[in-house]
């Protein structure tokens, strides 16, 4: 089937000339006429002497003839004519420079509106090129009519195989030719104006660029439709006369009998490029020229492989071309499975067809030509221990992962819940730190228990953006509404996908705010790049916007978060058990969540949900005992409103006005008492009962685990929280509770003989000495690294990193347990893990990573050790009864230290190494404390300040640390030192909300 569509690009318009005049005859007025205006109509004169200050207190209080107030205005008008003309400057600067101008304090409004003038204006300038202009779009339009071909049905047999599923982005059936035209892909600053200089030469031809592409869908699901916005990855069709950039080439012109398909296979959950290669090429050993092939280029979640270890599911990696002819006839089945043979067993590389590119680099993904999914070709099971060679081939009969399996639920939570429920643990263990006396042990979950498993499967959760950085989005976005003189957007629920976090709105407003854009009035959309990238606005009177954001659920593919606010009540209906699971996940959300400010909520007495408040705070979650609270609450917010002529809370947020109406509480009452809440109060109810109220929001649940949130219309799978998952958590948090504040300083320290003995205690030496053959070292107190290795091998990929810390803290180690902790307990094929050891054997040398013995279990040779043994070793010296200088050994121990353990990770890597960095953490803060306290008691403060303070790097909320620090600053280098430092700790308490007096 073929089909003829329109190429013929728009030209500039009679508006877009007529806008672009607009803005430069603005410009010319702003910049040029108001200065000419002001020197004839309000010169400023300069005295011929500097006044005195008699003469300056005699003008502002004796009486004014008119002249000081027409000074003052003269002054402010040259005042804003600077500003603005500086943001022209700056714009203009910026844009011949191809960066982003600096923002200026409190002059963002200007600089928007300046930046708008300057890029309007610019299309004046695409006149001087009009000629130029109209020659690449006339040759696009009589290119040829684009051809989509219908592809052949798979066969069952093909439709059959798991491996070959597509996960989250599948190919499309119908594909499409289309003219042979250079491509670019979009870089971070860049701007179309800048892309025509480079590869046009002349910027005014940006116009040619913008009507090539307007429209055309990019990887991240959107379209240009404006010359002021593109983002990085997207792919850019440029005019025939581009320079610098690889040119599409069309499939007939390869292959004018049949279009030649480029094979391309769908990464599954555990595969990795050495899997890959070796089912698909028949030598895993070739995994270099997969990574070479796809490295860079776009993938459907909008990120780029960078590193050949992370692989994620759901991506579509390209494969080289086989050595076997593609079939002619066009009527075969090119997806069904082929056959093993001698042929896929010898396969090498040929040389390279003309019309398939060898780097991404070269040819964006939607110019490859028609992709299909490679089979996976049958290969014998391998018994052979896969450091015997090097093709590691899997067991064609373990069950793979299918796309629908991936996790999506962690512990009952949906990933970002997960994070926000890991970050109220991080701050209750700094509080724990901070509260922890030498020798002591900070309570962890059990190895082994369901609260250990839960706490590490929340660990696990990836997020496409942190909620700090969506937290800092929705503040910039106040702060810049505030600065603009406009209303907050009343929010009522959010969508984050991997690639756009998008608000959707509950009244007009299609004004949108950077960094979002308006899809619709209702509809605001930034991508998570952009969100990612947003730094916090300084402004000291700065507030969060939308205090009272839960965490949902899941759509197909976005996590929803709701806003409580926006909802007034929101009844959860439907079927009993599930809307119980939804409503406990709700509330565990909404006390643990920095999107929910981790404010009140209030349970109902007798509920299940009166257990959780032990493991909470009670300004997090108490119990109501009151029935009229919630009305008196509302009624004291409206009361508080009025009396400043507010409308709600929303409204109170964004004048920045009645601050005791910004923290709302929420409630729970399984059946309403009294009257339903309305929107923007200051409180919200969560009810498992039918409100009367229409304008109340509803959840409606099945017993599939499907639900519809009306009046916003979406249908979402709702986290849930049985009871088992409940107590679990509730289990982590209760080992978590800090302890109670208290007013009173720490005690005395003990004579610095029980000290030692109490270390001695608690952190025994390793077993065995140290190795003098040693020549690998793994460093993990402070950032990973790893020395020693032979040269020539080339780095260390992030897994085989971890893998061998793995083995240095908790080795000899058996196959399951590497599973476990280097793929998340998730099912692996079995070369995988072989797979990965013989890469890393390859790289460190057999002497550091010995094959495995008779026992089946992996372990680290004598030629490796680690600066944690090494430091435990020295500590153990330190406090022996007969050690006679204690100084010099804990100097040795802290000499190993150079930052916090484990610094650097992000939240989802290493986390079965929790409690090795709270143990580590722990061990450096009891050396550091004897080392400051000998110090000390040797005349020797400034030392021990010095010990003190390295100590706090790694744990910079021990109080016992700190008055160590306050004692030596004071004593060797006076009040003022300890005065900094003094504000330094109480800053850092306030952040823990743990504010202790010092």
């Amino acid at each position: 089937m073929t089909a003829t569509l329109p190429t013929r690009p728009r030209t500039t318009s009679l508006r877009d000339l007529a806008r672009g005049l607009l803005a430069a005859l603005a410009l010319v007025v702003f910049v040029l006429g108001v200065p000419a205006a002001l020197i004839a109509l309000a010169p400023l004169y300069l005295p011929d002497d500097i006044p005195s200050p008699s003469q300056i207190t005699s003008v502002l209080t004796g009486p004014d003839d008119g002249t000081l107030l027409l000074g003052a205005l003269a002054l402010i008008a040259w005042a804003a004519w600077a500003v603005f003309s500086a943001s022209v400057l700056l714009e203009l600067i910026a844009g011949a420079r191809r960066t982003s101008a600096p923002r200026l304090p409190l002059l963002g409004g200007v600089q928007r509106t300046a930046s708008q003038l300057v890029a309007t204006a610019g299309i004046l300038l695409a006149l001087s090129s009009t000629t130029v202009a109209r020659a690449a779009p006339a040759q696009a339009a009589t290119a040829p009519p684009v051809t989509a071909q219908l592809r052949p049905a798979q066969s069952d047999a093909a439709a059959a195989t798991p491996y070959n599923e597509p996960t989250t982005a599948p190919l499309p059936v119908l594909t499409q030719a289309e003219p042979a035209l250079p491509v670019v892909t979009v870089q971070r600053g860049d701007t179309l104006w800048g892309i025509a200089e480079r590869h046009l030469g002349s910027g005014p031809r940006y116009a040619e660029i913008r009507d090539l592409n307007t429209g055309r869908v990019q990887p991240d699901g959107r379209t240009l439709t404006s010359a002021d916005w593109i983002l990085p990855g997207w792919t850019l069709r440029l005019p025939a006369d581009a320079s610098g950039v690889p040119t599409e080439h069309p499939a007939t012109a390869a292959a004018p009998r049949t279009p030649a398909e480029q094979q391309a296979i769908t990464v599954a959950p555990g595969d990795t490029l050495w899997d890959v290669a070796a089912t698909h090429l028949g030598d895993g050993a070739r995994y270099g020229e997969i990574a070479d092939l796809n490295r860079g280029r776009p993938q459907p979640d909008g990120r780029t492989l960078a590193d050949a270890d992370h692989l994620r599911p759901g991506w579509v990696l390209l494969l080289p071309p086989s050595a076997a002819p593609a079939p002619a006839d066009p009527s075969l089945n090119l997806d069904a499975p082929t056959t093993a043979g001698a042929d896929s067993e010898t396969a090498t590389p040929t040389a390279q067809d003309p019309g398939v590119p060898r780097t991404a680099a070269e040819q964006p993904q939607e110019l490859l030509g028609p992709l299909r999914i490679a089979p996976a070709p049958p290969v014998e099971p391998s018994t052979q221990d896969a450091e015997a060679a090097p093709t590691i081939e899997d067991d064609q009969e373990v069950d793979e992962l299918d796309a629908g399996a991936q996790r999506t639920w962690f512990a009952g939570l949906t990933a970002l819940a997960a994070a926000g429920l890991i970050g109220e643990l991080t701050r209750r263990r700094h509080r724990q730190q901070r509260a922890r006396r030498l020798g002591e042990r900070i309570p962890l979950p059990e190895r082994g228990t369901p609260a250990a498993r839960a706490e590490s499967t929340l660990r696990s959760a990836p997020t496409p953006v942190s909620i700090e950085a969506i937290g800092t989005t929705l503040i910039n976005l106040g702060c810049r509404c505030f600065d603009g003189g406009r209303e907050l957007p009343r929010v009522g629920a959010l969508l984050l996908d991997e690639t756009t976090l998008t608000l959707l709105l509950v009244e007009d407003d299609p004004d949108a705010i950077a960094p979002f854009v308006a899809r619709d009035s209702r509809t605001w959309v930034a991508s998570t790049a952009e969100v990612a990238a947003e730094t916090e606005i300084d402004d000291p009177d700065r507030c969060v916007p939308y205090p009272l954001l839960v965490t949902l659920g899941h759509t197909d593919g976005a996590t929803v978060l709701v806003n409580l606010e926006a909802c007034g009540t929101l009844a959860i209906l439907g079927d009993d058990a599930a809307a119980d699971e939804v409503l406990r996940a709700l509330v565990l959300d909404a006390a643990t969540s920095d999107l929910a400010g981790r404010l009140c909520v209030c349970v109902p007495p007798d509920d299940e949900l009166t257990d959780l408040t032990a493991a909470f705070e009670p300004q997090r979650l108490r119990t109501v005992h009151s029935s009229d609270e919630r009305e008196t609450t509302t009624s004291a917010v409206s009361q508080a409103l009025a009396a400043q002529g507010l409308d709600d809370t929303h409204q109170a947020r964004g004048d920045r006005q009645a601050i005791d109406t910004w923290l709302p509480v929420t409630y729970v009452e399984r059946t309403i008492t009294g009257s339903a809440c309305q929107p923007w109060t200051g409180t919200a109810v969560l009810t498992r009962q039918q409100a009367t109220d229409s304008g109340a929001w509803t959840l409606t649940t099945d017993p599939h685990g499907a639900a519809r949130l009306e009046p916003l219309g979406i249908s979402v799978q709702p986290q849930r929280l049985d009871l088992n998952h409940l107590a679990a958590l509730r289990d982590v948090l209760e080992v978590a509770v800090p302890p109670a504040p208290t007013s009173s300083p720490p005690p005395a320290l003990a004579p610095l003989d029980e000290e030692l003995q109490i270390v001695r205690d608690a952190h025994p030496a390793p077993p065995g000495p140290s190795s003098p053959d040693a020549q690998v070292i793994i460093r993990v107190l402070g950032p990973i690294d790893i020395t020693g290795l032979p040269d020539g091998n080339g780095p260390l990929s992030p897994r085989m990193t971890e893998l061998l810390v793995y083995l240095a803290l908790h080795g000899p180690a058996t196959g399951a347990d590497l599973d476990e902790v280097l793929y998340n307990g998730a099912r692996i094929k079995p070369g995988t893990r072989n797979a990965l050891v013989y890469r890393t054997r390859r790289h460190v040398g057999e002497h550091a990573l010995p094959l495995a013995g008779s026992d089946g279990l992996y372990r680290l040779g004598d030629a490796v050790t680690s600066d944690w043994d090494e430091f435990q070793r020295r500590l153990a010296e330190a406090v022996r009864a007969d050690c006679g200088t204690p100084i010099e050994r804990l100097t040795e121990a802290l000499s190993y230290v150079r930052d916090r353990p484990f610094r650097g990770i992000s939240g989802a890597e290493y986390t079965w190494a929790d409690y090795d960095i709270q143990r580590m953490t722990e061990a450096i803060a009891d050396a550091a404390t004897l080392l400051a306290r000998h110090q000390l008691a040797g005349g020797r403060a400034r030392d021990a300040l010095c010990s003190a303070l390295r100590a706090l790097a790694v744990n910079p909320y021990s109080e016992v640390l700190q008055h160590l620090a306050l004692a030596a600053a004071e004593s060797g280098h006076g009040a003022d030192r300890a005065a900094d430092l003094r504000d330094r700790f109480a800053h850092q308490g306030f952040e823990l909300e743990a504010d202790l007096p010092l």
